[in-house]
């Protein structure tokens, strides 16, 4: 009988050894994900902000994607403009007006890469990125500025879209991550 109860003891302790192991739903445990909100701006909280301005439409000018990332002090941005050679969308351009648009992409390209020892290519595919230290932004009434290493970079900011327009009417939307 001893050895009857010493079976029927470990036999019962085994099945709940076995069944506390069993398998249990796990979950990973996930946080919602940081993302860039369209927190208004205000000179007021431009102290350990990051901005993020991202191109959403240039109807008017030859840009095809335009991105400035400020990151505590660092300012990146990238661009990538449309060729500017003549092809089948540029026939209806005149001479005079497809001089101005080259113009007018040189001058853009020269204003915010300048420091950035990069030439301007004829080549669609090309992207062009640059990143500056010590940089900031402020809100001044209706602008948004960035500066940086003596760039200072104008865009008209509309408040109650938290959209920016840059002096050749490109649209950015604001992003901003605190």
């Amino acid at each position: 009988m001893n050895k009857k109860v010493c079976l029927v003891l470990c036999s019962f302790f085994c099945s709940l050894l076995l069944a506390s192991c069993g398998q249990e739903n796990q979950a990973i445990k996930t946080s919602e994900p940081t993302t860039a909100t369209a927190t208004k701006l205000s000179s007021t909280n431009a102290e350990n902000v990051d901005l993020m301005l991202i191109q959403e439409e240039s109807s008017q000018f030859p840009q095809s994607q335009g991105v400035y990332d400020l990151q505590g002090e660092e300012l990146t941005i990238v661009k990538q403009y449309l060729p500017m050679t003549e092809s089948s969308s540029d026939e209806t351009l005149s001479g005079s007006a497809l001089k101005k648009r080259n113009e007018t992409i040189q001058a853009d390209f020269e204003k915010n890469f300048a420091s950035a020892n990069l030439r301007l290519k004829d080549d669609p595919f090309e992207i062009y990125e640059t990143t500056l230290h010590g940089a900031s932004f402020s809100i001044d009434g209706k602008y948004l500025f960035l500066r940086a290493h003596g760039l200072e970079l104008k865009f008209q900011y509309d408040e109650a879209t938290n959209r920016a327009y840059d002096e050749n009417n490109v649209r950015y939307e604001v992003q901003v991550d605190q």
